[in-house]
This record gives structure tokens, C-alpha cells and sequence, in this order.
């Protein structure tokens, strides 16, 4: 989990973190990300990565729970609005 020096940064810089991050983990496999190409792509320190997560397994993590959590709400909108009906709510999640 992020420290709470990440959860208390302002918003603008949090979202820019998580935008770098979700970035970097859409085009690399965790082993293959680095928190070099991170830091870089920021503009902080390493330092600074640090004080936010404890490796980039930590910051990897908090992305994919962010993702997950995202894809269920799409998926829970989707069904509510199709009235419940699962198997025509797949077909339209398959399309998103």
C-alpha cells in the first residue's frame, strides 16, 4: 500500500503519479518496469518514489487494485442499466 505521504500529496501530483504509473505497467510487465524509467518520466527523485511506496511492486499493486475496482463499477453500471440481464450486460462489457 502507498504511504500516507502519497495519499496526502495534492491531487494534481497524485494523478500524475498514477497516470505515469498506469503507463508504465500498460506497456511492461512489472519485471520489466523500473522505478528509473518511473522517476524519470515524474521528474522526482528516487527519493521521493520511495517516501511514496515501499518498491515498485507496492506502487504495481496499488494500479491494479485501482483497475480492478474501475472495471467492476463499469461492469455493475452496465448491468444495472440493462435491468440485470447478465448475459446481454457481458456482451456490451466485452465491447467497452
Amino acid at each position: 500500500m502507498p504511504s500516507d505521504t502519497f495519499y496526502n500529496l495534492k491531487d494534481d501530483k497524485k494523478n500524475r503519479i498514477i497516470s505515469s504509473l498506469r503507463k508504465t505497467f500498460a506497456s511492461k510487465t512489472i519485471f520489466e518496469a523500473s522505478v528509473k524509467e518511473i522517476v524519470t518520466d515524474l521528474n522526482i527523485s528516487r527519493g521521493s518514489f520511495y517516501q511514496y511506496f515501499d518498491d515498485i511492486e507496492d506502487a504495481y499493486f496499488m494500479i491494479l487494485d485501482m483497475e480492478t475496482v474501475d472495471i467492476h463499477h463499469l461492469f455493475l453500471y452496465i448491468l444495472r442499466n440493462n435491468d440485470f440481464a447478465l448475459i446481454e450486460s457481458l456482451e456490451i462489457y466485452a465491447k467497452e
